[in-house]
């Protein structure tokens, strides 16, 4: 545990909450402190789902069947099926999926078919169609991957290419086990925390700890050098890549979704910046706690992002004679199409926060919004919805009703103390004046 706080940027109990939702979702388990990373093969993650639709969906799509095909099943339509499919899919992360794990690098760099996954890899079909979900697809020949091969799916690929590959056979053969050598070496590479293309150095020299001066032998620039690789801060990048910066914007927008898993890579404070920058530039969108859209899927759906900046702008206009908002008085005031689209609040606060008018006060998952100069807090905004004389419980139904925002008493309580107020415990009232304070006081003492 105290390895992963300090490598990570998150406190003592962020930290604890992430990887609570982590060992929930069976992400990871934790016993005396030891965290490990728990993966399973897909057929088990795929029988381990809970039953209805969304699992009958996923078995279908692994089948090959495809969209069009789908949504006639399910009676979905449009853009609906594609988003539906695309959540399935953005649930599952890829490295925690054996097969994916190993098979990833490979589908990324070569331009390989089913008949190759079932001919030379001999693996279930459904490992092609979740790949092709997950990952884009290389344009290498697929015909050349054989250094990435077992023994056996090699003599796969030999007897269903004997022609293409009968001038290198007898040179696979005698080179076998520098190939067995070298691919182990490859794989270190290849198998890092997210990406096969990007590394974060700390996470590849955790991982083998277990090899003598690993960072020394294989991190050296020589050896980088000879793979591909160039540092970039604290990461390794593929030379061809550029920037780790460049990289994860194109791994951020490459689909229609992205559904972040926690991850080492994940988790730093670069991969972290890009997205907030994505986010205000309106190119993601968060439409769900750690789930992201990207902004075309709007564009298809006839929303424009010149249609968001102008509903951000109403947003902010509408507002600045009131001292506070939520999404649930927003919604009271005006309607929008982009309020039909029937995101939850999560998606439209973060969409005003990119807003430079708009300022929030963070509570509890969800955010107080604001107009202002001045830095606002919890408190702030407690005191200011306060009337003299008022009961405790009156004063929560009242924020609950306008805002719709469940403070706890001891919260608002703690408040009030510290900022000036008074509060008598016995008659559960919340006053700001002095007198009237001490006046029901000394009546509740006789």
């Amino acid at each position: 545990m105290e390895a992963w706080l300090n490598e990570s940027t998150l406190s003592a109990e962020e930290l604890k909450s992430a990887l609570s939702r982590l060992e929930k979702m069976k992400y990871v388990a934790i016993e005396n402190q030891i965290i490990k990373k728990v993966t399973r093969t897909l057929a088990a993650f795929v029988r381990n789902q809970k039953e209805g639709n969304a699992k009958l969906l996923l078995i279908d799509r692994l089948s090959g069947m495809s969209m069009s095909d789908l949504g006639k099943k399910y009676n979905i339509q449009g853009i609906m099926i594609n988003r539906i499919v695309g959540k399935i899919f953005a649930k599952i992360p890829i490295t925690h999926i054996d097969e994916a794990r190993t098979y990833s690098p490979l589908f990324k760099k070569y331009d390989v078919d089913v008949a190759y996954f079932t001919k030379v890899l001999a693996e279930e079909v459904g490992l092609y169609y979740f790949l092709n979900e997950k990952c884009t697809k290389g344009k290498e020949d697929k015909f050349e991957s054989h250094p990435l091969l077992s023994f056996k799916q090699k003599k796969n690929l030999l007897s269903n290419q004997t022609d293409r590959l009968s001038s290198d056979s007898s040179h696979v053969h005698s080179e076998r086990s520098k190939e067995k050598e070298r691919d182990l070496i490859v794989e270190k590479f290849m198998t890092g925390v997210l990406f096969e293309d990007v590394h974060l150095e700390a996470d590849l020299v955790r991982q083998n700890r277990s090899i003598q001066d690993f960072r020394y032998k294989y991190l050296n620039e020589r050896s980088l050098k000879e793979k591909g690789y160039v540092r970039d801060g604290r990461f390794l990048v593929r030379r061809e890549i550029g920037t780790v910066d460049k990289y994860f914007k194109t791994y951020l927008l490459k689909n229609d979704y992205f559904q972040s898993d926690y991850s080492g890579v994940q988790e730093t404070r670069e991969f972290k910046k890009v997205i907030i920058r994505l986010q205000n530039n309106l190119e993601l969108l968060r439409i769900e706690d750690n789930l992201y859209m990207n902004i075309s899927v709007f564009e298809r759906n006839g929303v424009t992002r010149d249609e968001l900046r102008e509903f951000l702008n109403l947003v902010a206009d509408m507002f600045e004679e009131e001292k506070y908002y939520t999404v649930k008085n927003l919604q009271n005031h005006f309607s929008h199409k982009v309020f039909d689209l029937g995101f939850d609040e999560i998606f439209y606060e973060r969409l005003w926060r990119t807003h430079p008018k708009i300022r929030y006060i963070a509570l509890n998952g969800k955010d107080i919004f604001y107009q202002g100069s001045r830095k606002r807090a919890l408190v702030d905004f407690i005191n200011d919805q306060i009337v003299d004389d008022i009961e405790l419980d009156d004063f929560l139904s009242i924020i609950q009703e306008k805002y719709g925002i469940s403070l706890e008493p001891r919260t608002v309580i703690e408040k009030v103390r510290t900022s000036g107020l008074y509060y008598v415990p016995e008659t559960r009232k919340i006053y700001i004046d002095k007198e009237k304070f001490f006046d029901d006081l000394y009546d509740n003492e006789k």
